[in-house]
This record gives structure tokens, sequence and C-alpha cells, in this order.
């Protein structure tokens, strides 16, 4: 059996009209992160040439003359404790890898404690303490000096002849009963 061209023509229209009645019977899913299926761009951000060719983003359209198809308006915000958004590493003490991974540097070393700069003390363990959690102590306990007659320094009160009251004041006895309270001399 030969078909002419009309035939033939004829043929075409039927498969192409049995195909999209088909196909419209068919229910398609939509598309999801774990599931193929249909997709509608959006026509701003997304774009889609006659041929199917999907654009992104600021994506160039190969063989053209350079023009941008798709426009983005998202602007990433810099992340902070609150908001979720882009960090921009230092290069030294965090780096970023080739796949992307994060690191952070553990050079850093703890300046030592002076009078103007902020850092850190190392107890001497006898005079100064510090508790497993990092509470420091004094231990109340300092060696002063004798004193002399050239120099500041603590006295001892003999407890006979020089008396100190709990107060601190001292007195001085020159009889034989300090537990007197008149001065003998």
């Amino acid at each position: 059996m030969a078909l002419d061209s009309n035939g033939l023509s004829l043929l075409w229209d039927r498969m192409r009209s049995f195909v999209a009645a088909y196909c419209q019977r068919i229910q398609v899913p939509n598309a999801t992160t774990s599931q193929p299926g249909k997709v509608k761009p959006d026509g701003t951000t997304i774009t889609i040439d006659q041929d199917g060719t999907i654009h992104g983003p600021g994506a160039a359209r190969p063989g053209q003359d350079g023009t941008i198809h798709g426009s983005s308006s998202y602007v990433l915000p810099a992340a902070t404790t609150s908001t979720l958004g882009g960090v921009k590493p230092d290069g030294t003490t965090i780096t970023v890898d080739g796949n992307g991974t994060i690191h952070g540097s553990s050079n850093y070393t703890l300046p030592v404690a002076t009078t103007s700069t902020l850092g850190g003390v190392k107890p001497d363990g006898t005079t100064i303490t510090a508790d497993s959690d990092g509470t420091i102590h004094a231990s109340g306990e300092y060696d002063m000096p004798v004193a002399t007659n050239y120099s500041l320094g603590v006295v001892k009160a003999d407890g006979t002849t020089i008396l100190v009251d709990g107060d601190g004041t001292i007195s001085a006895y020159f009889g034989l009963d300090p537990a007197s309270t008149s001065i003998l001399g």
C-alpha cells in the first residue's frame, strides 16, 4: 500500500494528535530534590530558550553577543550571630580549601599579660594558686623584711616590754609588770 503526500500528511497529523492526547493523560509530578519531574522557570532568574536550553541567573548564552540572560536581585547578607549569611575568611586564622571546607588555624599564642597587654598569667603555686576551674587565690602571706636601723620592715614585739593591742596599738612598759596600767620608770 503506497501513500501519497496527502496520505502521509494525514497520518502524521493523526499521530501527533494521538501523542498529544496520550501526554495529556499522563500525570507528571513536580520535581523535588529527591524526585525528577516537571519544573516551571520563573522567567526572570531562570529562563528557557526556544530550543529548551535553561539559563540561570547571570548565565551568558553561548554563541551570542555576550548578553546576560536572567537576573538576580538577591544579595547574600553578611552572617551574624542571628542572621544566616555569607562569611569571608581572613586567609590566615580561617581558611577555605578547594572543596569549600572551612578550617580554623591553631597557630594562636596567648600573649603574656603586662600592665598594658591583656594576656595569660602563670601562678607561682605558692603565694598565688589556681583551682582546676581557673579560679586564682592569693595565700595572704608575704615575707616582709625585718626592720633595721637603715631600712623599713617588720618588728616583733617581745611581749614583755613592748606590747601590741588587738587594734594594733604598740605600748612600751619600763616596769616589771606589763599587765599594769601605769608606766613604771
